[in-house]
C-alpha cells in the first residue's frame, strides 16, 4: 500500500490536472475478422513468442491482424500522438544547405535555440510524420486488435460468472495470491512465458503478436526498448484478466462488490503494476519512432512522457469508470473502491494525482524551454476541446472529477441492461 498516501489526502474532489486529455476508448465491439487467441499454443511457443520473432517472418508480415473498429480506435489514437509528441518531442528543424556549393541538405535535431510550433510543425517534421505514419498507424491498430481480444475474454468470463454463480468460492490456482509480478516489469519476463499464466490465455501466443514481432524485425525496429514495452503489454493483458476475474468471482460469491467483504484475491502490488503497464502503447510508439529515425531514445524525455502517460491514464479512468464496470475492465479507481472502500478509495486516488504532478513537474524541468513551452500548448490546445462522444464541456477536462462509486457492481451492471432493454422495447413498438 502506498506509504505517504494517507498525509496526502485532499478534501476536495476535483482541481486542475497537469496533463492533456488522451480521447476515451470507444464502445467495444468485437467484430468478426477479429483473430482469436490460439488457445492449444504451447508454452514453448509462447516463450519464443515473448523474446523473439518466428524464423516465418514472411508469411506472417502478410497475415491480415487488425479489425476496423481497432483500425478506428488507431486513428485517434495516433491524432494525438502526432500533436502531443511527434510534433513537439519528436520535432525536426528544417532542411538546411551545410554547403553552397552541393545540393547535400541536413535535418538539425531539435535544440533549444530552435522554436517547436505544435501548430504549425515544420516541414521536414511533417515529413517524418507522412514517412511514419502508416507504420505507426498499423503498430497501434495491431495492439488495440490484441487488447479488443483481452476485453472480450473479459466480458465472456464476467457473463459466465454472472449467469453461473459459484457456491464454493474460487478453484484452485485462484486463491492465495502469490504477488509474483514484480515493480520492475522487465525481470518478470517468466510469469509472461507461463503455460498457466494465472488461468489466462497468454497474448505471446497470438498470431497477432507474432506477426508484429515478425513485422517489427524484419523493419529492424525491434529494439530492447520496443521489446520491453511489447513485454509490459503482455504483463498488463496478463494482470488485467487475473484482477477483473477476481474482481467478479468475489463480488458474485459475496452477493456484492462492497469492500466490507474480504478481496483476498486482489493484490495492491500487482494493481499498481498493471496501472504503470497500461499506457505501454504509447511508449511502444515512442520507441519505434526513435528507432525509425536511428536515434537513441533521450531518457529525460522518456521519463517526463511516462510520468505524463500515467497521469492521462488515470484521468482516463475516471473518465470511463462507467463503461469500464459494465465492461469488466481493468481501472486503477474501480479497484481501489473494491480493495479499500468508497471514501478511502477517493483519498488515495487525489493523493495518486497530486504526486503524479509533482514528479511530472520535476521532469518536466529536466528539458528544455521550447518543449516545455510547446507541451503547454498543446495542452491547453487538448483541454480547449470537448471530452468524449458526449462532447463534455472543456472545463470539465481541466479538473479531476471523481464519479460516484458502484458498491454493487452485480446490480448496477444489471440495471443498465434492464434498462437497454426497455430502451429497445420502446423503439420497437
Amino acid at each position: 500500500m502506498e506509504s505517504d498516501a494517507a498525509d496526502a489526502c485532499m478534501d476536495e474532489s476535483r482541481f486542475s490536472p497537469a496533463s492533456n486529455k488522451r480521447a476515451p476508448h470507444q464502445p467495444n465491439v468485437v467484430s468478426q475478422d477479429k483473430i482469436a487467441f490460439d488457445s492449444s499454443a504451447s508454452s514453448s511457443a509462447m516463450a519464443s513468442a515473448s523474446s523473439a520473432p518466428p524464423s516465418s517472418s514472411a508469411s506472417l508480415a502478410t497475415l491480415p491482424t487488425v479489425s476496423y473498429h481497432a483500425m478506428q480506435r488507431a486513428q485517434k489514437t495516433i491524432e494525438d500522438f502526432c500533436r502531443s509528441y511527434l510534433f513537439i518531442f519528436h520535432a525536426q528543424t528544417e532542411h538546411k544547405k551545410v554547403n553552397s556549393s552541393d545540393d547535400t541538405t541536413n535535418v538539425n535535431p531539435p535544440s533549444p535555440s530552435n522554436i517547436i510550433d505544435p501548430l504549425r510543425p515544420s516541414a521536414a517534421t511533417l515529413q517524418l510524420m507522412f514517412r511514419v505514419l502508416p507504420l505507426l498507424t498499423w503498430v497501434s491498430g495491431t495492439i488495440y486488435q490484441l487488447d479488443e481480444e483481452n476485453e472480450a475474454m473479459n466480458e465472456r468470463e464476467r457473463d459466465e460468472w454472472e449467469h453461473e454463480p459459484s457456491t464454493d468460492g474460487p478453484t484452485q490456482g485462484e486463491s492465495g495470491d502469490k504477488d509474483r509480478a514484480t515493480t520492475d516489469v522487465s525481470s518478470s519476463s517468466s510469469s509472461l512465458d507461463s503455460e498457466e499464466d494465472d488461468g489466462c490465455i497468454s497474448a505471446s501466443s497470438s498470431p497477432t503478436y507474432r506477426a508484429l514481432l515478425s513485422v517489427l524485425e524484419s523493419e529492424g525496429l525491434l529494439t530492447p526498448g520496443v521489446l520491453r514495452e511489447l513485454r509490459c503489454g503482455l504483463e498488463y493483458w496478463r494482470l488485467e484478466r487475473k484482477l477483473c476475474r477476481a474482481l467478479v468471482q468475489q463480488s458474485q460469491a459475496n452477493g456484492t462488490s462492497s469492500p466490507a467483504s474480504p478481496l483476498p484475491l486482489l493484490s495492491i502490488t500487482e494493481i499498481h503494476i498493471a496501472s504503470s503497464c497500461k499506457s505501454f502503447d504509447y511508449r511502444v510508439l515512442h520507441h519505434v519512432l526513435y528507432a525509425f529515425r536511428r536515434i537513441d531514445p533521450d531518457p529525460p524525455i522518456v521519463d517526463a512522457l511516462k510520468i505524463n502517460e500515467l497521469l492521462v491514464d488515470l484521468h482516463d479512468d475516471l473518465v470511463d469508470y462507467e463503461d469500464d464496470v459494465l465492461k469488466n475492465s481493468f481501472n486503477l479507481y474501480r479497484m481501489y473502491i473494491a480493495l479499500h472502500g468508497p471514501t478511502r478509495a477517493q483519498e488515495l486516488i487525489l493523493a495518486r494525482v497530486q504526486r503524479l504532478e509533482q514528479q511530472f513537474q520535476q521532469a518536466l524541468s529536466r528539458l528544455p524551454s521550447t518543449m516545455v513551452n510547446a507541451f503547454r500548448c498543446r495542452e491547453q490546445q487538448a483541454m480547449d476541446q470537448p471530452v468524449g462522444a458526449e462532447d463534455v464541456p472543456a472545463a470539465s477536462a481541466r479538473k479531476w472529477i471523481l464519479p460516484e462509486p458502484i458498491v454493487d457492481e452485480v446490480a448496477y451492471r444489471s440495471e443498465v441492461k434492464r434498462a437497454e432493454r426497455e430502451h429497445m422495447e420502446l423503439r420497437a413498438t
